[in-house]
């Protein structure tokens, strides 16, 4: 009896370790997730905002951002088909699928280590321009009233 329930014992040990193992194995997928995003959104804004840099990243970043462009837009999240096409294709850039691009020669896995090293590498400017405003018109003041010239009395 008490070798079956030291191993009782012990095999609870066992799956409480497995337990907290998986627990940091998530922890860290979900943290490589977020990072994997954010690049890519670094990425998408330094494009948008006309910072140069390879063609063919530049190309690829570009499906990407045309697939959240579309979600984003107009009330199209609430459409099936652009919610579809966007989770297939960041879950292939997320998951670094040996995949290419639509209508590109860069598979997602290339597309992500391309962005990390874009960022990670120190070829970025030191300055990035910030998005352009619209000028706003000049503030006119509204003109003075003229004064009224004073009455001259009537007499009658």
């Amino acid at each position: 009896m008490k070798d079956w329930l030291a191993q009782q014992v012990s095999d609870k040990k066992k799956a409480k370790e497995a337990e907290r193992k998986k627990d940091i194995e998530l922890k860290k997928d979900r943290e490589s997730i977020l990072i994997c995003i954010s690049d890519l959104l670094a990425v998408h804004n330094l494009r948008e905002r006309g910072v140069n840099f390879d063609e063919k990243l530049s190309a690829g970043v570009a499906v990407l951002s045309a697939s959240l462009n579309a979600l984003l837009s107009d009330g199209n999240s609430t459409k099936k088909a652009e919610r579809g096409d966007f989770n297939d294709k960041w879950n292939n850039y997320i998951s670094k699928s040996s995949q290419t691009l639509p209508n590109q020669e860069l598979t997602y896995s290339e597309l992500a280590d391309g962005v990390s090293n874009l960022l990670s590498g120190g070829s970025l400017p030191a300055t990035i321009p910030g998005k352009t405003e619209p000028e706003s018109a000049p503030v006119v003041e509204p003109p003075k009233p003229k004064k009224a010239p004073k009455a001259i009395p009537v007499d009658s």
